[in-house]
């Protein structure tokens, strides 16, 4: 029996694909899921099928900067030590042909009478007949060294220093007395020089240096761990 017309079962007919329709578009937008069973017969565990992962070491946040930003190189605003600085071997001081610093070294800060008599002593004992060159050795192997002591180290503390300087061992420092020979002259001269920063270091920073003529064949013993830099007239230089 025909309970309606042509209109009421066109209806029915519109009616049914449009369920159908919203069954379908509700599918297509539940998680996809996979799961079975596993050959034991169990179920098995489903997962839901994500998104992939976002691109390994790009920010998680936007705006949000977790030590990592592609503008920035790596390294780039990191804080560190100061880059090392090579050796002062510098180029030759002129007329001599003996390795010196580009420069000449900045004048000593703090010079008391002591510590003027401690270093032109020092010079004429240990470089008295060596001329102008290897009083200014001498007399940089003792700034060398005072640049590695503590602040406030003094000129007459360095050349104290024990078992250093020979000569120390038989004079104190208040009793040196300054000579008028013309060595002695010539040591004072060179003093004042090399303690107003006019002098380049033609020892390439050496902080020690040995008697050519009392070791004619081997140097010291204490000389087997440094580097020899130079010789001038009759000492070598060590650093």
């Amino acid at each position: 029996m025909d309970i309606g017309g042509p209109t009421t079962r066109r209806t029915g007919i519109v009616t049914g694909l449009c369920l159908m329709a919203l069954v379908m578009v509700g599918c297509a937008q539940q998680p996809q899921r996979h799961g079975g069973m596993r050959q034991d017969g169990m179920p098995r565990a489903t997962a839901l099928v994500s998104a992939p992962p976002a691109a390994v070491g790009a920010p998680a946040y936007p705006g949000v900067s977790f030590g990592w930003s592609p503008a920035r190189p790596s390294g780039a605003g990191k804080i560190g030590p100061p880059p090392l600085l090579p050796p002062d071997t510098g180029a030759a001081a002129p007329g001599t042909g003996v390795p010196g610093t580009a420069s000449p070294r900045r004048p000593v800060a703090i010079v008391s009478d002591e510590d003027r008599r401690c270093f032109a002593a020092n010079l004429y004992y240990e470089a008295g007949g060596e001329g102008e060159q290897g009083l200014i050795a001498v007399g940089h192997v003792v700034l060398n060294r005072l640049a590695q002591r503590p602040a406030g180290t003094t000129l007459c503390a360095v050349i104290y220093e024990r078992m250093q300087f020979s000569w120390t061992r038989n004079l104190r420092r208040y009793e040196i007395v300054l000579g008028n020979s013309t060595r002695w002259q010539q040591a004072i001269a060179v003093t004042d020089r090399v303690l107003a920063g006019e002098t380049r270091d033609p020892t390439g920073g050496a902080t020690h240096f040995y008697s050519l003529i009392s070791y004619r064949k081997h140097g010291p013993s204490w000389a087997r761990s440094r580097v020899e830099t130079v010789r001038i007239v009759n000492h070598a230089f060590l650093r």
